[in-house]
């Protein structure tokens, strides 16, 4: 798909643009050639936009700022800044967002050696420069037998703090969760919940088990067994949330994370090793983080920071003449309901709903006379708890569109006007009214084709915490069928060799 794009992207050769994975408009840093880093924002959701140093959504970032004061090292950038002990390696205060985060000269943030009794060696802390020039806080440290780097650089705008870890010799560490090495985060005394996200959910965790695990002590299946007592665990799946001090700090993870709710403390594990593995052990662990510290941000603006730093977007370039998409293009938008995120864009095939007999993709293909056979689906999910009116704008004409289930069912009813009697699986589907619509701002003057783009758009409800699958007839976006016949002279040529008849070499 990206291959097909830069050759048709309304751009010149070579012009450089980026790619949005996400379902919402979102800004991105990249570095510059000639050193620092650039922001450029509004990429449209589920699209592209070019990366132009002449137009207003470019801007250049202003450099990191290195301090050393009082036997601490601050990095600042902006309304950004981390502050780590020269001695200790130990973050003490986060500030970004106006919101600053400190615990009366307590540290916040550090590693924990994989063995409580394990020895520390000595700690370096020294001022490295990244790729892009631009300074990064570097803590190097031995614990036990892991030798660990921890990196701090400061995002550009109010984008937080990027905390990386590297960790080698882990075959050393302590078997189980209580030789794990751990990144740990101080609070407040009696704190005894955070808040973490799993599949579809955000959820305040308030975690109470006393659980035991077992070990072997040599080999799996013939050797004695240990256990050992597993206190407070939860799991976070992309980011937790802990209140320190006067805020709240989002922590952002590049991967699952299992951690533990401690007296004063919340840890997360970066790595262990499971007596069960034997010597199937990583030596090596590398894992990133964002810290972020608010006030008042929302289920779904944390799902927001966390995918946009986690979904990296893709960069390109175009190729050949300038094509016919637009040079800055989405592909929906949502409206009227800030908790509601798209997450998924993407066109179904019939073959999903060939055993479903309420497939709502069956009615799409039967009204189209056969143009449409892979309706586009848009996936949508509410994260705050709340309902919603939302307002689905599309590109073009929208000949159909339902609201299904998550198997692509829909009833034969309008949507919110299920008869009492509908089965309990179509009860909360039924069929859209699409209507025109003006253009998302991000979309306003593109033209297609010597044609300016219309857009519609359709409206539904959304319960709280629901799972919404919209699937939709867009015309602009049906399938073209390639007619083969018309080039027959091409494919059922193309391997012959001179003086070769057509069907020599052919099965009888």
């Amino acid at each position: 798909m990206i291959s097909r794009l830069k050759r048709r992207i309304a751009l010149p050769d070579d012009a450089e643009y980026a790619l949005n994975p996400l379902g919402w408009p979102t800004t991105i840093n990249l570095d510059v050639p000639d050193g620092g880093s650039a922001m450029i924002e509004g990429i449209p959701p589920f699209g592209h936009a070019p990366i132009d140093p002449s137009t207003a959504a470019y801007r250049l970032l202003d450099r990191a700022v290195v301090e050393t004061r009082d036997g601490r090292i601050r990095l600042r950038r902006g309304g950004c800044e981390v502050e780590v002990d020269s001695g200790s390696g130990s973050v003490f205060a986060l500030r970004a967002c106006g919101v600053d985060i400190s615990l009366a000269g307590r540290p916040l943030i550090d590693l924990q050696p994989g063995d409580e009794g394990a020895i520390a060696g000595a700690c370096a802390v020294t001022i490295e420069h990244g790729p892009n020039g631009e300074p990064e806080v570097v803590v190097s440290r031995w614990l036990g037998g892991v030798e660990t780097v921890v990196r701090y650089s400061v995002l550009g705008g109010e984008d937080g703090v990027r905390l990386d870890v590297t960790a080698e010799g882990l075959r050393t560490l302590a078997p189980g969760f209580s030789g794990a090495l751990r990144l740990w985060f101080n609070v407040e005394s009696g704190t005894d919940s955070v808040l973490a996200d799993t599949p579809w959910s955000v959820e305040r965790l308030t975690p109470r088990l006393t659980a035991c695990r077992k070990y072997p002590r040599g080999d799996w299946m013939t050797s004695e067994q240990w256990f050992e007592e597993v206190r407070k665990p939860f799991v976070a799946q992309r980011f937790l949330e802990v209140s320190l001090g006067e805020g709240e700090l989002l922590v952002v993870t590049n991967s699952m994370h299992q951690g533990f709710m401690r007296d004063g403390s919340v840890e997360l594990v970066l790595a262990a090793r499971d007596p069960w593995d034997e010597a199937r052990v990583e030596d090596a662990v590398e894992k990133s983080f964002l810290l972020l510290p608010h006030k008042g941000m929302t289920n779904a603006q944390r799902v927001q920071r966390a995918e946009e730093f986690l979904q990296w977007p893709h960069l390109g370039s175009s190729d050949g003449e300038p094509g016919d998409i637009p040079a800055s293009w989405g592909s929906l938008s949502v409206e009227g309901a800030s908790n509601v995120l798209a997450h998924a864009f993407y066109r179904e095939s019939m073959r999903s709903g060939e055993h479903l007999p309420d497939w709502a993709g069956h009615r799409i293909a039967r009204e189209s006379g056969g143009a449409c056979t892979h309706p586009f689906v848009i996936r949508l999910v509410e994260w705050d708890g709340e309902p919603a009116e939302v307002t689905l704008k599309l590109p073009g004409t929208v000949a159909l569109a339902a609201k299904t289930n998550l198997m692509g069912e829909c009833g034969s009813w309008q949507a919110g006007a299920a008869p009492a009697d509908a089965p309990l699986h179509l009860r909360d589907t039924g069929w859209l009214a699409p209507g025109p619509s003006d253009p998302p701002e991000w979309a306003r003057g593109a033209v297609f084709r010597g044609r300016p783009i219309e857009w519609s758009f359709v409206r539904f409800a959304v319960r709280p915490r629901e799972i919404v699958t919209v699937m939709a007839d867009l015309v602009m976006g049906r399938k073209e069928w390639r007619d083969l016949d018309a080039k027959r002279e091409v494919w059922a040529t193309v391997h012959r060799t001179p003086g070769q008849r057509d069907n020599e070499g052919a099965r009888p």
